[in-house]
């Protein structure tokens, strides 16, 4: 074939001797001649990008390392007009290629652009072009050359050159000192501010060693300090100075310097230069001398100060310094020099490790009374602490951030107190009590609300006049006694009187009064409650009627056959009465404090969300059907209401829940459900065995007279069969229409030729659908059986098997007798089908429930069960619908003895 004449391996030499070279001007392969075979075998072998374009066209012939050309078009290029190839460059190139082509002459162009397709559009190229012509019979056939992309070439070039002068220009911008040096350390470059520095000038250093014009020293010792191009040939890496070094300038003057050297490397990694910078710091240095000795002083004084402080330096938060203060805030332990991560691991959970982080951003944070739990050390408790602080950024003087400075106060007797009096405030204003304060002289010095509420005077009418106001007149002399008894220090309690209301109405009342001392200890007042006793009395009513009430409802709750518990609005329990123990079986010691979650199942937990959300909205979810987790993993149905509990401010603060095990309900609903399926199955069915009960005895009659009409063998035995079966289908309508059960139709039967007749009804079936039988019966057994029962059992499995191998499959059935645990005889049918989904299998058995899209009752396998367990036999299934493992088996077992079994005299 013409495709032998191509030489070469390769993608390309492959498209070149499969391509459908009968569609271009070429021609096959066999046809081409010897110049366009050596030449295309020249380019597919060449291992640089290399081309053929051949005949007036300039049909594209192309090699392997090529096919970056044509880019997106390739393999489309193969075969094509180089004009329709390349129409974006052709402006370009195709002038070229038809020059070449008309005159013969070989052409080479360096660096060519060419416009290039690409997967994103056109790109420009750079190209060492050339081509030769070919000749064939004396005239030009064709054209042939190599090309090297060396767009990366030229780009490189130009970026070198615009980086040199950009550098020169930098180099001279910088404000820092620089100085460039070659390999052997002698000056190259430098800017202006190095000739500043060092006194030399350019044209002077050019091509000096950099020790001579670079001359350094350690301002302490006076000795000279290794040159930083001397440390970099040495190490290969970027170097600084030590501290404290000092620059020589070529007249003697001593400058203050820190610098960095790197080498220069050349694309081999060769030492080709090295760049130093450096720069004066000699103010920076009085600075840092200055804030040295202002940190110095601070720290002292802070170190005698009261409140604490701590010094943090670096993104890991490490203290530096601390004093006694802050040591005690943190029970003595040692943290110098310790991230406050691990130093105070607490702080990480409390969020401060947070707070830290956005001020080293250079946020400031203040804290007013923030909490801080203090973790156990030393000796010493784990305590809360209460504080006032401020996170201040330390700056450097470049202005960087380098560390935080922490100062505070612990506010936590402070805190303490304020809470005190915040709660005495609050219980005073809050009290239904009238209390009030007064000096010595009865003149009143605080009023609260219950006292504007009770007695009807405001509070700014009442400070600052007479506590008379309120005393009728006639026990005026009542306030003596009771001031007399107050300078004396003596408490009055429980004193029953009389006062007078704004409006005039007397009040009896029940006073208790209190000396007010000063910080000193000196009485300079009193403090006074006062009482409505009539209200205190219909008070102690209503508490008695409530605590009866919640009592009550208390014991309803206790006595209820229902679950009653709730919960806040985190799902966590606060009450359990002991229907909720029962249910559950988890005691109110076991649940109070636990999560609701705990009962509920894992993937029923996203129902708690939608409950929560339901409460915190107000609304009440009632009746709602799920299912519960108990204590011993069993999972039971339950119905649900769920009611919001409000606070005395009506807002939402948790949940009752009543709930109500419907799991016996469920199974007598289901119960009821299969009972009326079933009784519905029992009319159709007895209806429908009574309309063809006549015919059936037509056709088993038909068959009688038909045994006289046939002599061949074969022929008698399928007429027996046919009479078995109808016998069997008789039968089957008998029972249907009554329903009856009798023991004589029970008899000694082989459960294996049962199993083989029914095999042998069904084998023309199989075979028609391509699926094999293999049998396998060890049974010598005759348990005393309905044999109408069992073959319709059989039959029913044999015709589910088949169903479920609708494109063939194998069918296993196999008898044997077994002995342990229980003496019987055990009927196996697998096949190979597509099996049963999980979810399907536990309600196979139900009354009508079948996976047939079409056909089928659901009310075969149902059937099934309720012959084989009055047989007192068992049957289960098993079922796999993986890939590639799948199929059903059932089980059978039929005892040896079974309630057919009666004695012949009974």
């Amino acid at each position: 074939m013409g495709s032998g004449r191509i030489i070469g391996t390769g993608e390309m030499a492959d498209l070149v001797r499969n391509y459908d070279w009968n569609s271009t001007p070429l021609g096959p392969i066999e046809a081409w001649s010897k110049e366009l075979v050596t030449i295309v075998n020249l380019t597919l072998t060449s291992s640089s990008p290399a081309r053929t374009m051949w005949g007036p066209q300039l049909i594209l012939i192309y090699n392997d390392a090529y096919r970056p050309i044509p880019g997106p078009r390739h393999p489309f290029a193969l075969g094509k007009s180089a004009r329709e190839v390349y129409s974006e460059s052709w402006h370009v190139v195709g002038p070229l290629l038809e020059q070449a082509l008309s005159t013969g002459k070989t052409v080479f162009y360096e660096k060519l652009l060419v416009p290039l397709p690409t997967q994103d559009g056109v790109r420009d190229a750079y190209l060492n072009y050339s081509f030769n012509p070919i000749f064939e019979d004396g005239a030009i056939a064709g054209l042939f050359g190599s090309l090297h992309d060396v767009t990366c070439e030229v780009v490189a070039l130009r970026k070198l050159a615009e980086s040199e002068a950009r550098a020169s220009r930098i180099l001279q911008s910088i404000g820092d000192a620089v100085i460039v040096t070659d390999e052997r350390a002698c000056i190259t470059d430098m800017n202006h501010v190095a000739e500043s520095l060092t006194g030399w000038s350019l044209i002077d250093a050019r091509g000096e060693l950099l020790t001579t014009v670079f001359h350094i020293v350690d301002e302490k010792l006076r000795k000279p300090v290794e040159s930083p191009a001397d440390k970099v040939r040495r190490l290969g890496t970027i170097v600084g100075l030590a501290n404290h070094t000092i620059l020589i300038r070529k007249d003697g003057v001593e400058t203050a310097i820190d610098d960095s050297g790197a080498p220069i490397l050349d694309d081999d990694g060769k030492l080709s230069g090295i760049v130093l910078v450096f720069r004066d710091i000699t103010e920076r240095r009085l600075a840092e001398e200055v804030a040295l000795q202002e940190r110095a002083r601070a720290f002292e004084a802070l170190q005698q100060a009261p409140v604490f402080f701590a010094l943090l330096q670096g993104p890991d938060h490490v203290f530096t310094m601390v004093n006694p203060p802050y040591l005690r805030l943190v029970n003595n332990r040692d943290v110098l020099n310790k991230p406050v991560r691990i130093a105070l691991p607490e702080a990480a959970g409390q969020g401060y490790i947070d707070i830290l982080d956005k001020v080293l951003q250079g946020e400031p944070f203040v804290g007013d009374s923030v909490r801080f739990q203090v973790e156990a050390a030393e000796g010493l408790p784990s305590d809360e602490r209460y504080l006032d602080f401020v996170y201040q950024p330390l700056r450097e003087s470049d202005g960087s951030v380098s560390g935080i400075i922490v100062v505070g106060n612990d506010v936590t007797e402070r805190k303490k107190a304020q809470d005190v009096i915040q709660r005495l405030a609050a219980i005073i204003d809050s009290s239904d009590d009238v209390i009030v304060s007064k000096d010595l002289n009865g003149i009143v010095t605080s009023w609260n609300a219950a006292a504007s509420r009770v007695l009807g005077y405001s509070a700014e009418e009442m400070i600052g006049a007479s506590i008379l106001t309120l005393i009728p007149e006639h026990l005026h002399s009542d306030e003596k006694i009771i001031i007399d008894h107050i300078r004396a220090g003596q408490r009055m309690e429980h004193f029953e009187t009389v006062r007078r209301t704004k409006d005039g109405r007397l009040l009896d009342v029940s006073l208790t009064i209190s000396p007010v001392k000063d910080e000193k200890g000196n009485i300079i007042g009193a403090s006074k409650i006062l009482r409505d006793i009539s209200i205190r009395r219909q008070t102690e009513q209503i508490q008695q009627d409530l605590a009866k009430r919640a009592a009550e409802l208390a014991a309803i709750v206790e006595s209820s056959e229902d679950v009653i518990l709730s919960k806040d609005l985190n799902g966590i329990i606060k009450s359990w009465n002991g229907a909720a123990s029962q249910v559950f079986g988890y005691t109110a010691e076991e649940m109070i404090g636990q999560s609701i979650l705990k009962l509920i199942p894992d993937d029923l937990r996203d129902e708690e969300k939608q409950i929560i959300d339901s409460i915190r909205a107000g609304r009440r979810v009632e009746h709602f059907e799920t299912v519960r987790l108990t204590k011993d993993g069993r999972l039971i149905e339950a119905s649900v209401t769920v009611s919001p509990i409000r606070d005395n401010k009506g807002e939402v603060i948790g949940a009752s829940k009543i709930l109500r095990d419907i799991s016996a309900r469920k199974r007598i609903e289901k119960s009821l459900l299969q009972a009326e399926k079933i009784a519905a199955t029992g009319r159709m069915a007895a209806t429908i065995a009574h309309e063809i009960n006549n015919p059936l005895e037509s056709v088993i009659n038909l068959l009688y007279l038909l045994r006289s009409k046939i002599a061949d063998e074969d022929g008698l035995n399928y007429l027996s069969s046919a009479e078995e079966e109808l016998g069997r289908v008789a039968h089957i309508a008998k029972q249907t229409l009554g329903y009856y059960r009798e023991h004589a139709a029970a008899s000694a039967a082989s459960l294996s030729e049962i199993t083989q007749h029914a095999v042998t009804i069904y084998e023309p079936r199989c075979s028609a659908a391509r699926i094999k039988i293999s049998t396998f019966f060890q049974s010598s057994r005759k348990p005393i059986l309905r044999r109408g029962e069992m073959m319709q059992v059989i039959s029913n499995l044999i015709a589910n098997s088949i169903y479920a191998m609708p494109n063939g499959g194998h069918l296993s059935i196999s008898v044997e007798d077994i002995d342990e645990p229980v003496g019987g005889t055990v009927l196996t049918i697998s096949d190979d089908g597509v099996g049963i989904a999980p979810r399907d299998l536990p309600r196979v058995f139900e009354a009508f429930f079948t996976t047939r899209s079409t056909l089928g009752t659901g009310i075969g396998l149902f059937v099934a069960k309720q012959f084989i367990e009055g047989h007192g036999g068992q049957i289960s299934i098993t079922s796999q619908i993986d890939s590639e493992r799948h199929g059903t088996t059932v089980r059978i077992f039929v005892p040896l003895h079974t309630p057919y079994d009666v004695p012949r005299n009974a």
